[in-house]
């Protein structure tokens, strides 16, 4: 209905945004983790939240705005308490083979969510941009 960014939430994963003409991310997880969904994906990768940063720029003809955003981690640390962390982070300091593993197997299932892709391979990075909203003029 004309709004140029939209950024709400919903459900309790991750679900892709939209960039037709305006850019929309309807679900970007709840940074605390619950059992799973009823809705589609239908997974338990609950444990997952994005962080959205939207890069606006005034310049002579308009508005320019970019997108990126940011994986986080909700987990239990070693004092019990429960916390979310950016994922990038924690894939460094992890030392523990098989959890990486999973962490990264994790990741490039949600990139691929996100970008509408069909198990393409990810590498880990603190920051995705999303394409083609560098000469978006708002």
């Amino acid at each position: 209905n004309g709004a140029d960014l939209v950024i709400a939430n919903h459900e309790h994963v991750i679900h892709p945004y939209k960039n037709d003409g305006s850019f929309c991310w309807y679900s970007l997880g709840n940074f605390l983790s619950s059992d799973g969904v009823w809705n589609e994906p239908f997974d338990n990768l609950c444990q997952y939240s994005a962080v959205v940063h939207a890069d606006l720029a005034r310049e002579d003809n308009g508005i320019s705005a970019k997108y990126s955003f940011e994986l986080f981690l909700s987990h239990e640390n070693d004092e019990g308490q429960v916390v979310s962390e950016p994922v990038y982070e924690l894939f460094g300091k992890c030392n523990d083979e098989a959890q990486k593993q999973k962490i990264r197997s994790e990741c490039e299932m949600l990139l691929n969510r996100i970008y509408g892709t069909t198990d393409r391979a990810y590498e880990m990075r603190p920051c995705y941009e999303i394409e083609g909203t560098g000469d978006k003029k708002l």
